[in-house]
C-alpha cells in the first residue's frame, strides 16, 4: 500500500464527524428554538377558577357581576370573552369599572372602560372592577363558564380560561 488508502480513510472519517457535530448543533439550536417558542406562547398567569354564583334575571333588565380573575402577577389584557352558553339569548360585554364596583354599575362606574390594554394588577380582594354585563333578551338560562383571557405576560402572549362561573334563570 502507497498510503493513498489510509489518507482517504482518515480523511472520510474527519468529514463524517464534522457533519455529524453540525447535524448534532442543528438538532439542538432547533430544539432551543422550539422551546423558546413555546414558553413565550404558553404562559401560566392564573391559578385556576373562581367560585360559581347565580340567581334570577329578567328579560331586558342588565346583570352586572365581578368576573373574579386575579392573576399571579401583573398582566396587560388584550381580550376578555366570557365562555357562554345556556338556552336564553343575551348580550353579554365585558369591561373596566374604574370606580371600583360596590353593587350599582350606574352609580359606581359610569361607562365601562374597554379592556385591551388594561393592566391587571394581583389584588388579595376580588377584582371588582373587572365586570361582565349581561342583558338577557329571551327565558331561559344564560350559563358562563368563566372567561377566555388573552393577555401580555411581560414577553409572553397568552391565553387561558379563568374566572368566575355564573348562571342566570331567565323569566
Amino acid at each position: 500500500m502507497d498510503g493513498d488508502g489510509d489518507d482517504r480513510k482518515l480523511a472520510t472519517g474527519v468529514g463524517s464527524r464534522r457533519r455529524a457535530a453540525l447535524v448534532v448543533a442543528a438538532a439542538a439550536s432547533l430544539a432551543a428554538v422550539a422551546v423558546a417558542g413555546w414558553w413565550a406562547t404558553h404562559p401560566s398567569a392564573f391559578d385556576g377558577r373562581g367560585n360559581k354564583v347565580g340567581g334570577p334575571a329578567s328579560v331586558g333588565k342588565a346583570v352586572s357581576f365581578p368576573l373574579g380573575i386575579r392573576p399571579r402577577h401583573r398582566i396587560v389584557l388584550r381580550e376578555v370573552k366570557p365562555v357562554v352558553s345556556g338556552t336564553a339569548r343575551a348580550d353579554v360585554t365585558v369591561g373596566i369599572c374604574e370606580g371600583g364596583y360596590r353593587g350599582d354599575i350606574r352609580r359606581d362606574c359610569g361607562d365601562l372602560r374597554p379592556v385591551a390594554g388594561y393592566a391587571l394588577e394581583p389584588s388579595e380582594r376580588f377584582n371588582g372592577d373587572l365586570l361582565v354585563t349581561v342583558v338577557p333578551r329571551s327565558p331561559g338560562t344564560v350559563v358562563i363558564k368563566g372567561s377566555r383571557v388573552r393577555y401580555v405576560d411581560g414577553l409572553q402572549r397568552g391565553v387561558q380560561v379563568d374566572g368566575t362561573d355564573l348562571e342566570f334563570t331567565v323569566s
